[in-house]
């Protein structure tokens, strides 16, 4: 065998899957369905199925118990020796044909010596190939077959050198004459990789220094210490390596080589798992060239000292020692390092210069472990730390940490933008764009990569990212396990460390999103007994879930007075008008109505007679009403707020608020507790979402308030039952923000949160105040007076983005202010209880905007059709920082701020605005329009800058008919045909005789998300 032929890993073929079908070969994993980990072949058959030297079937599976052909054996010899090019056929074997699909094959090896047949003319190809046949034929392909003759020849002397190799070794319970399968071929080819093989020369076999692995398969095999990934090195490391490149440091020379792993993995954040760790590696070189591929990675031979700890677990880090609670017991561990010749990495990278980990504050790479590692540091991570010792001296010398940040997916990502906007927090989102530049990253959900696009609703996605903003390395775990049941205990308080609930008695870690998700977004109080669905992370803990009210809880209700008739007891109580209500919500219906006692009823959870009920009501009723000494209050002796387990018309159960336990928390619904009196000789200040402990906003923070906290009105004269009301608590549709109030406040839950409000001597506006999802209007008309109904009143007319046209009553009380108002002029309105409009915002002044167009140029930038004029901000123009530039002001401002109501993603961040701005070109095939409001310099040309604006059907566009001195949604010359934003002029076409248009967009809540805004109203001026 003096010309063997050098062939690359490519030539190899796998073995045939039929006789007919040969198989390319393909860099894969191996990992196959019917091989179990406990199989005595499983190490043999998945080294060379990595190698390509055999392959499984299209199925996923090996089949290691299946017989192999002579011929399917003698292919895989002769292709593995280099021969698979040679056609050479032969006609010595009358059972093997010319157009055999594996004559060449068999030609090739019996002139090499390697296979004989039964005989001079049978050579048996479609028969099994026996064990001691396989034997025979590998000992000739290597060279031996003088020395097995020698032995006594076949069979017994071919089995003696065989086993002499070692090419038996492992080899389990076999017959020498009996079949040999797939696996037992496997393993024999496994053994054989590495030994050297004999070639004549002259008349003797010699060795030629050469062996399978490496002169056949061009395969070598490395032990060693991998001291580098990429940019994670340990302090060993002395290359410098490229994107896809680890070193590795080999034990037994001590030489460093690089390795390139793209052909194994494209994933980072596995190969990074073997930073510091001893491994034995199979790679290839590449020619005659130094470039070496990784091909497979052993990780089983070596064993490194490895402890990985829950964030969670993390008792305590002095620089050196970290202490941890070991597998969630009461029993401490402790690690022990060295700080000064530690490797640290994070989210995937190593960390080898000073690190900020907020603004101005730089620490070093101890000083930052420090900081991850201590779980009282305001930088603590949340994620897992493993902790390696490749040397086992006892002294861990990498530090491995994983701190994540999470998303809950709204909704699948889009190929558009992969972004991932979060279920729970509005504003959050996480973008994961193959494409970026800026950084990569590997996505693994539930144990398999997948792409961006995959990642569906609801998953709870956690990431890390490394330290390096220009080259960032994000590790993405996607978990879509749930865990649904009813709660049996909760451990959530603001002040408890070890955050739990426990689903069926199974206890989970919550994390502080969870909470506040349920709380401000559920609008839901957690409580024992409800049933609830809970979406864990890659930690185990909970991020989000669904819950059910539980069957206990009953609703708030305000008693007026009682009554009695014969022996049936009486309560007149202002009352859900549906009893089995399990929540308040704006929609929620109250009357007041006179219920019957049950004969056997509940008083606070215990057996009472109705008589009892009526006396504990009469005694509480004596600290309910804490405004009784006020001028005009008329009280009952039964006036208070309780809550009631109602069955139709008749009281089942009464809970009266606990007098003992005033000015606690309260977060169990089958009781009532008062957190805050109301002071009668003090209101308290009341912002968008909170309660201040004075009547000014410099007072601190009693409790916040939302949509479904319920607020009682209750009237002066108690016994006026036309004069409660129940509203929703948050200053939107209640309460304004920027006053004060006389407030009682009851169940407060420890994030603070009244389970039921009560609110004294004030009416309430019920009318329709301005807010950031006001539609703008245009007034199409002077302010004219009309008799409706007999009487005289002011009517503004408006087009708006609700209603073509429309005309409004104005309330007699601010007509002066109207008045102030005038055609063309854009404004948002507020009405009051009687629909009657009673308070503006002026947004744009139409006097101000005809000078513009009247071809005034800004005489600060000199342009012409400029609408980036700013002005000084002040409470008569709503603090506006431009002129023409209306963005709806947040939270009452009291000084120039440029502080506005955001939407949750859209790139202007604007939740409502009306802004002036030329046409810079229109898109009608994509229904999209571009602005600017920068205006035409000297030459008549516009700025690069614009505003990408989508316009749907139902944007409202009307125009400024010039010749009519009108506002009509017609098109010019036309009485019937609606205006498109077709018709709108782009200054790419018209230069300086573009359309000007006021453009507003409203979002409909702010927790509403777009890449782009979408016109909901648009007045063209010109």
């Amino acid at each position: 065998m003096n010309n063997i032929h050098r062939k690359l890993l490519s030539s190899v073929m796998a073995l045939a899957v039929s006789a007919s079908v040969m198989i390319q070969p393909v860099f894969v994993k191996a990992a196959f369905t019917d091989v179990p980990e406990n199989y005595s072949y499983k190490k043999a058959i998945t080294t060379l199925s990595k190698l390509n030297v055999i392959n499984g079937y299209d199925d996923g599976t090996f089949a290691p118990d299946k017989d192999i052909t002579r011929a399917e054996f003698t292919k895989l010899l002769v292709y593995m020796l280099g021969y698979g090019d040679i056609s050479t056929t032969t006609s010595r074997f009358e059972d093997l044909s010319l157009d055999h699909w594996a004559n060449a094959n068999i030609a090739t090896a019996y002139d090499l010596g390697i296979v004989n047949g039964y005989s001079d003319t049978e050579f048996g190809p479609d028969n099994p190939v026996t064990y001691e046949q396989a034997l025979k034929m590998l000992v000739c392909a290597l060279g031996y077959q003088n020395s097995a003759e020698a032995m006594g020849g076949y069979p017994e002397g071919y089995i003696s050198q065989a086993s002499s190799l070692k090419l038996t070794d492992k080899i389990s319970s076999t017959a020498y004459s009996g079949n040999a399968s797939r696996g037992l071929v496997a393993q024999v080819m496994y053994n054989a990789l590495e030994i050297d093989i004999y070639e004549l020369s002259g008349t003797k076999y010699v060795s030629s220094g050469k062996n399978l692995l490496n002169d056949y398969l061009n395969t070598y095999i490395m032990k060693g210490t991998v001291v580098g990934v990429e940019e994670s090195v340990t302090n060993d490391c002395e290359s410098s390596l490229n994107p896809g490149f680890f070193a590795i440091d080999e034990q037994t020379t001590g030489n460093e080589y690089v390795i390139d792993y793209r052909e194994y993995t494209k994933s980072l954040s596995e190969m990074s798992d073997y930073l510091g760790k001893t491994v034995q590696i199979y790679f290839r070189k590449d020619g005659n060239s130094e470039d070496r591929f990784l091909i497979d990675i052993d990780n089983e031979t070596y064993k490194n000292s490895e402890v990985t700890v829950m964030s969670y677990d993390a008792e305590s880090f002095d620089g050196q020692s970290f202490k941890y609670y070991k597998d969630g017991t009461d029993k401490k561990a402790t690690i022990k390092i060295d700080p000064s010749k530690v490797t640290i990495r994070y989210n995937g990278r190593a960390v080898q210069n000073d690190v900020e980990l907020s603004e101005g504050k730089i620490f070093t790479p101890a000083d930052a472990l420090s900081e991850w590692l201590n779980p009282d540091s305001e930088y603590f991570i949340y994620g897992t730390v493993k902790f390696i010792d490749t040397g086992s001296t006892g002294t861990y010398n990498i530090v491995d940490i994983y701190d994540y940040d999470t998303v809950v997916a709204n909704a699948s990502p889009s190929s558009s933008d992969y972004r991932i906007s979060d279920k729970t927090i509005a504003g959050k989102y996480l973008i994961l764009d193959p494409d970026s530049s800026d950084y990569s990253f590997s996505i693994t959900k539930n144990g398999s990569s997948i792409a961006p696009t995959s990642i569906l609703a609801g998953d709870v996605v956690n990431y890390a990212e490394s330290l390096d903003a220009s080259n960032a390395y994000r590790t993405v775990y996607v978990t879509s396990k749930t865990v649904k049941g009813s709660i049996t205990s909760l451990n959530i308080g603001e002040n408890v460390k070890d955050k739990t609930i426990a689903i069926d008695g199974v206890e989970y870690r919550v994390t502080d999103r969870f909470r506040t998700y349920m709380e401000k977004k559920e609008q839901v109080t957690l409580e024992t007994g409800a049933s609830i669905t809970a979406y864990l992370d890659v930690m185990g803990a909970v991020e989000w879930g669904t819950v059910n009210k539980s069957a206990n809880y009953y609703p708030y209700a305000y008693v007026i007075d009682t009554s009695s008739e014969g022996e049936d007891y009486f309560i007149k109580m202002f009352a859900p008008s549906n009893g089995n209500i399990t929540s308040f919500t704006s929609s929620t219906k109250y009357s007041v109505k006179s219920y019957k006692i049950s004969d056997s009823p509940k008083l606070n959870s215990k057996k009472a007679s109705p008589e009892e009920i009526i006396s504990k009501l009469e005694e509480n009723a004596k600290y309910a009403n804490p405004d009784k000494d006020m001028p005009g209050i008329v009280t009952t002796n039964y006036s208070q707020l309780v809550r009631v387990r109602l069955m139709g018309n008749t009281i089942e159960e009464i809970v009266t608020f606990d007098t003992t336990s005033s000015g606690s928390k309260n977060a169990d619904t089958s009781k009532l507790v008062r957190y805050q009196e109301m002071n009668p000789d003090m209101k308290y200040y009341v912002s968008s979402s909170s309660v201040k402990s004075s009547d000014s906003s410099s007072g601190a923070t009693m409790y916040s308030i939302k949509s479904s906290t319920p607020l009682f009105v209750i009237p002066k004269d108690r016994t006026d039952v036309d004069s409660y009301s129940l509203k929703s608590a948050i200053t939107t549709n209640s309460m304004s923000s920027g006053k004060s109030y006389y407030l009682d406040a009851y169940d407060v839950d420890d994030s603070k949160y009244p389970a039921c409000m009560l609110i004294y001597n004030s009416e309430l506006k019920s009318g329709t105040a301005i807010t950031y999802s006001t539609p703008y209007r245009l007034i199409y008309d002077n302010i004219n007076q009309e008799v409706d109904d007999g009487d005289v009143v002011d009517k503004l007319y408006t087009y708006d983005s609700s209603d073509t046209k429309s005309s409004s009553t104005i309330a007699a009380s601010a007509a002066s202010d109207f008045n102030r108002l005038s055609k063309g002029d854009v404004v948002l309105v507020g009405s009051n209880n009687d629909k009657e409009l009673d308070s503006y915002m002026k947004v744009q002044d139409y006097d101000e905007i005809k000078s513009v167009l009247e071809g005034n140029a800004d005489s600060t930038t000199g342009r012409s059709y400029d609408w980036t004029e700013e002005q000084e901000q002040s409470k008569e123009n709503n603090w506006q920082k431009y002129k023409f530039d209306f963005r709806f002001p947040k939270n009452n401002l009291t000084e120039p701020d440029n502080n506005y109501w955001e939407t949750g993603g859209n790139y202007t961040d604007i939740s409502s605005r009306a802004f002036m701005c030329n046409v810079r070109q229109v898109l009608e095939d994509e229904n999209q329009i571009y602005v600017t409001a920068s205006g035409f310099d000297a030459e008549g040309k516009l700025p690069d800058d614009y505003i990408e604006i989508k316009v749907s059907s139902s944007t409202k566009i009307v125009r400024y008919d010039s010749t009519e001195n009108e506002f009509t949604p017609y098109a010019e010359g036309t009485s019937g045909t609606s205006i498109s934003f077709k018709d709108l002029k782009g200054a790419e076409d018209y230069g300086d005789n573009c359309s000007k248009i006021l453009l507003a967009y409203v979002s409909g809540s702010i927790k509403d998300s777009s890449a782009t805004p979408t016109a909901k109203f648009i007045v063209i001026y010109q």
